[in-house]
């Protein structure tokens, strides 16, 4: 989780190359519990593409944001 103010970005961490939305259920879990303070969620992985997984999480390679 990443606090800015009253704002939260709830961030997870696969080993994974590929993900998917059933890779996302701690993220999912984190957005209905903090719902009012959450901005979204962040999936990191250790593929190549950055993309939508669901309106509110992205998934984006380790390495891109590093």
């Amino acid at each position: 989780m990443i606090e800015r103010g009253r704002e939260l970005l709830a961030v997870d961490v696969k080993a994974s190359d590929r993900v998917g939305f059933r890779d996302t259920a701690g993220l999912q879990a984190f957005l209905q519990e903090f719902s009012g303070r959450v901005r979204g969620g962040l999936l990191l992985y250790a593929g190549n593409e950055v993309r939508r997984i669901s309106e509110k999480i992205v998934a984006a390679p380790w390495w891109k944001v590093v």
